[in-house]
Parts: C-alpha cells; sequence; structure tokens
C-alpha cells in the first residue's frame, strides 16, 4: 500500500520521465498493432475507402472526387481526406505511413488526456488517465472501432478534440477572452469539416458560456465564436455552391443517415439496407439522381416516416440511447459478431462511480463540459443512429471519470485492501459477463425485447 501512495508522492518529480514513459508504451503498442494488421483488413473498406479514394484523387491532382470522370464531391467533409492526401504526398500511397502517423497522434493523446485529467481534478487522476488509455484496446487494435490502423476520421479527429477541451479547461472558463471565442470558432469549425456528428456542438456549447458567465459577456463571446466558426466552414461551403449550386455546409450524406436511422426497419442502430425500404425500380430513379438531389430525397423520405410513425419514436429514440452506450459491440474480428466490449465496460462501470463523485459536490464548468460532450452525443443520435462509433472519441474522458471513481473507492475505506476487494469485485464481475456474453446477450433479446 505504501508503495502506491509513493508513486503518487513523486509524480510531481519524474512527470516528464513517466510522461515519456507513457507516450513510449502507448506508441509501441499501437505500432505493433498496426503492424500486425490481419491481411483481409490492410486495405481499406466503407468509409474509410471512400476518404482513401478521394486523398488519392486529392494528391494526384483529380481533384476532390471519388472519380474524377464524374465530377468533384462532397460526399465527405473535408480535413481527414486532406490529412490523408498530404500523407501521400509526402510518402506516396503508403497505408504504412498514414498507420504510423495515427499512432503516434494516438500516443499523443494519452499525454494530452493526462493534463486533462490533472486540470480538472489532480496528478493522480491525471496518471491513471493517461495510463488506461495507453493500454486501452479499443484504441489499440482493430477489434471493436478500428484504431490506429484503420482510415477512420476520428483518428484526426480525436487529437484535435483533445486539444480543444485542453484549450476550454486551461483559460476559456477561467476568463473569457475574445481572443478565446476566436480559437474556439476555429476548433469548432475544424472538428465539425472532420466529422458532421459535431456541427451543432456551438449550440450546446453556448448554453454552457451562458451557465459560466454574465449573459451580456456570454452573448459577446458565444457571437464572436458563432462567427468565426461559420468563416471556418464557409471555404468549404462556398466550393460546394460552386459545385452543386445549392447550400451544402458540411456534407451530402446528411440525408441518407437520417434515412438510415428513421424507417420502419430501424432499430436504433445504424441500418444501411436500403432495398428493403425501396421498390427496384425506385433504387434505379434513386441511381439516376446526384448526390444533392439524393441528400434531399432520403431527408424528405425520412421526414414522412417519421411523422406517419410519430407513435413509435419514443421507443425508437431510447433504442438509439441504449445502442449508442451499449456494452454489446460488433466485433471486427469475430465473424461481425456481437461479443461483449469487457474493456468499456469497466470503464463504464468506474466512470459512473466517478460522475456520481464528481457531481455531488456542485457541477463545476469543467467537469460539466465533460458530461455536455456525453448529453450531446445522446441527444444526436436521437435524430441520427445509435452507431457505437459515435460514442468513441468520448471514452477517453469517460476514463478520466473511472479513474476518479477507481480513486474514490481507493479512498473510501480506512481499510485498503477491503477498496482493492471492491475494485477486483468490479473487475471479475466484468470478467464473468464476458464469458457469459453469449447466452446474457440472449436473455436480454429474449426478455426485454419490448426496448430492445
Amino acid at each position: 500500500m505504501m508503495m502506491v501512495n509513493s508513486v503518487f508522492s513523486n509524480w510531481t518529480r519524474y512527470r516528464k520521465r513517466l510522461l515519456l514513459l507513457i507516450f513510449v508504451a502507448a506508441l509501441s503498442l499501437r505500432i505493433a498493432a498496426v503492424l500486425n494488421l490481419p491481411r483481409y483488413l490492410q486495405k481499406p473498406g466503407a468509409d474509410a475507402l471512400d476518404y482513401d479514394t478521394i486523398a488519392v484523387n486529392l494528391a494526384s491532382g483529380n481533384g476532390y472526387s471519388m472519380d474524377p470522370e464524374k465530377g468533384p464531391t462532397s460526399l465527405r467533409t473535408p480535413l481527414y481526406p486532406l490529412f490523408l492526401a498530404s500523407i501521400y504526398r509526402a510518402f506516396g500511397h503508403n497505408y504504412v505511413a498514414v498507420r504510423v502517423i495515427q499512432s503516434i497522434m494516438g500516443a499523443l493523446l494519452c499525454v494530452i488526456i493526462y493534463y486533462i485529467g490533472r486540470k480538472i481534478f489532480d496528478e493522480r487522476i491525471g496518471l491513471l488517465s493517461a495510463l488506461i488509455l495507453a493500454f486501452y484496446q479499443p484504441y489499440i487494435s482493430y477489434a471493436f472501432y478500428g484504431g490506429p490502423g484503420f482510415l477512420y476520421s476520428e483518428n484526426l479527429f480525436n487529437i484535435l478534440y483533445g486539444l480543444f477541451v485542453l484549450f476550454l479547461i486551461s483559460g476559456f472558463f477561467v476568463n473569457l477572452k475574445m481572443k478565446g471565442a476566436v480559437i474556439s470558432g476555429v476548433f469548432l469549425g475544424l472538428l465539425a469539416l472532420t466529422r458532421p456528428f459535431n456541427a451543432f456542438f456551438p449550440l450546446f456549447l453556448s448554453g454552457l458560456l451562458i451557465y459560466r458567465y454574465p449573459l451580456k459577456l456570454a452573448l459577446r463571446g458565444i457571437l464572436v465564436m458563432c462567427a468565426v466558426f461559420t468563416l471556418t466552414i464557409s471555404p468549404w461551403a462556398f466550393r460546394n455552391y460552386l459545385v452543386h449550386r445549392a447550400l451544402v455546409p458540411f456534407s451530402t450524406m446528411g440525408g441518407g443517415a437520417l434515412l438510415n436511422s428513421n424507417n420502419p426497419y430501424a432499430k436504433g442502430s445504424s441500418f444501411g439496407d436500403f432495398s428493403r425500404i425501396f421498390t427496384n425500380e425506385e433504387m434505379k430513379q434513386i441511381s439516376r439522381m446526384n448526390e444533392v438531389e439524393q441528400d434531399k430525397f432520403y431527408k424528405n423520405t425520412a421526414i414522412k416516416f417519421i411523422a406517419a410513425d410519430y407513435k413509435r419514436m419514443p421507443k425508437l429514440l431510447l433504442k438509439k440511447v441504449l445502442c449508442l452506450w451499449d456494452v454489446f459491440q460488433t466485433h471486427y474480428n469475430n465473424g461481425m459478431q456481437r461479443i461483449y466490449n469487457i474493456w468499456y465496460s469497466i470503464i463504464l462501470m468506474f466512470g459512473i462511480v466517478g460522475i456520481i463523485k464528481a457531481v455531488r459536490p456542485g457541477l463545476n464548468v469543467n467537469t460539466a463540459l465533460l458530461l455536455l460532450s456525453f448529453l450531446y452525443a445522446s441527444f444526436m443520435v436521437m435524430i441520427f443512429s445509435g452507431d457505437t462509433r459515435h460514442r468513441y472519441p468520448l471514452e477517453p474522458y469517460l476514463i478520466i471519470f473511472a479513474s476518479l471513481g477507481i480513486f474514490t473507492i481507493w479512498g473510501k475505506f480506512k481499510n485498503k485492501y477491503l477498496s482493492l476487494a471492491i475494485i477486483g469485485v468490479i473487475m471479475a464481475l466484468n470478467l464473468l459477463f464476458y464469458v457469459m456474453a453469449v447466452p446474457i446477450l440472449s436473455w436480454v433479446r429474449n426478455n426485454l425485447a419490448f426496448i430492445l
């Protein structure tokens, strides 16, 4: 027990060395994972294939397009394809280069999470959060979400969002200055241009500013932040208008995403099979539309489904939120089967303890920011799908709460063996759930069908 206390008492003295060790360990694990990526996963598919195709065309001078002969596209927001294209220009069409750079970014995120945890709580929370994230399998390997081995926009978004959160808690919520509002607007624009799922986050952040500052000062900061946000996305929106002669602020996939999760067959998570919704003749007509026309058609169809089946909506909304925070997820290396995500589940259990501990004495603005991110994701999946991928960028912040939860249990009892026993029981329960995942999932489906 004395050794545990000694480690944290000497943490400040050895901070730089320990941070370097955490970074090296995190980088080594990620490099090992991407270099051992199974052959069938080495070539990008699905969303990753879109990003890769656009990036290749950009790097080769064929413009922002999926197919140069068909002209420019706006199917994907631009920042991640531009990121890939810059790597391809420097190293050629080299997936290893992308994966190594993304591994470095993932390791740097561990250091950023340390500083966030330290700023919001204390040194111990920052250290434990960084250590957990360094070894947190969903951020290393391909099993659940992809990790640095996959060409997903989350790899860029995660580090941008981490820097943004660190900026906010380091000064923006201490003294609201117009310079900070400008920087926030730029960050918010870049985040939305990476993942359009976050396009409405400025509205939620505005509510937090009103909560933190006098109304007049908050409104002035909100005005500057939103104006800069609009300026940041405007070059892309203007480009899209020139291409399509239509207003496309982010991408032409919004309508499809809306229909994907709001149709008679939707069950909360991604649906994807539009052939069940439309006849063969309708599918042929849709295929002849350009991407803006398709986007508008899908959006209008989704609204019609929602209006026609509005009584089903409350249940569907609940399903979406449950899918977002679900502990059962699709495993890419297990025949796309649903399995128990023990890594996330452990973090979730300790995270709930940490959240209760954090809010009990009163909600400070930094804690509110992290909780606001969870609330925002839950709100957005009610509009779109409850895919667990939307939760992925938020798990490092759940890890911070989980670290607080672990230390809360540790400090709850004078007898540290009892504290260790409680922590061990939580870990053992998760291991039991993992071993019994198939019958548990079957029981849930059979007995809770009215919800799921």
